[in-house]
């Protein structure tokens, strides 16, 4: 029996599967990654122009989860010049979408007639993107999640001279 032989043919298999391991978990991790920074890092400012919603009606707008205080101002009162909202006007909320199913945020008349659909607003306001983990301690464990699946890669890849076959292999 060719026990060197045997050897041999077992580490092209153990290195066969380590590379195919390999090849797989970073190519894994960078989606993971890129899904991970999405979710953690999508603060955006938008500056919108937009139909105000009829009374007592609501209308939903860009993003997910709102930072800060958004700013309205009311474009078309031409004799009055530019107007800002307050809180009375209009409301600001984060509510599941009614067509999508998904938590966005909506604007709210809250029943001021004057401030219905027939005028054009511009709305500023800092939004967290679809997606967006609004929990920081969920965003603490994403960020764990790359570190620990880096390390697993990483020890498939050590994983023979752990053992100490590759060593072995190579006569040391």
């Amino acid at each position: 029996m060719n026990k060197k032989g045997q050897q041999t043919v077992g580490m092209v298999g153990v290195f066969m599967g380590m590379f195919v391991l390999i090849v797989v978990g970073v190519a894994l991790f960078q989606a993971t990654a890129q899904n991970v920074g999405t979710s953690t890092n999508q603060i955006t400012t938008v500056n919108l122009s937009v139909t105000a919603p009829p009374t007592n009606g609501f209308i939903e707008l860009v993003g997910q989860e709102i930072f800060g205080t958004p700013v309205i101002i009311n474009r078309t009162q031409p004799t009055v010049g530019n107007q800002t909202a307050n809180a009375t006007v209009f409301t600001f909320a984060e509510n599941v979408s009614l067509t999508t199913g998904v938590k966005t945020i909506t604007l709210t008349n809250n029943g001021y007639p004057t401030w219905d659909e027939a005028n054009t607003l511009a709305i500023t306001y800092t939004y967290g993107a679809d997606g967006y983990i609004d929990d920081s301690g969920a965003r603490s464990v994403a960020n764990l999640i790359l570190i620990f699946f880096g390390l697993a890669i990483a020890l498939v890849a050590m994983q023979p001279t752990l053992r100490n076959q590759f060593l072995g292999a190579i006569g040391k």
